[in-house]
């Protein structure tokens, strides 16, 4: 059994990077992936990537 199974975690700033690594890892791990990141192209790709168990959720930029 993978030592994130059951679990649901957040990562902000997702859509690119580290925390699309981050990201990958956790899922790698088991666990369910909230991604929140103001890339929503970029954040809507890497869910259809890691697929059912990663969600995206937009935030908005600074001034939005």
């Amino acid at each position: 059994m993978a030592r994130a199974s059951g679990r649901t975690a957040l990562v902000t700033g997702a859509a690119r990077g580290i925390g699309a690594a981050i990201a990958e890892r956790l899922m790698s791990e088991g666990a369910k992936v909230a991604l929140a990141d103001v890339l929503d192209e970029e954040g809507a790709a890497l869910v259809e990537r890691l697929g059912e168990r990663a969600s995206y959720h937009p935030v908005e930029g600074p001034g939005g």
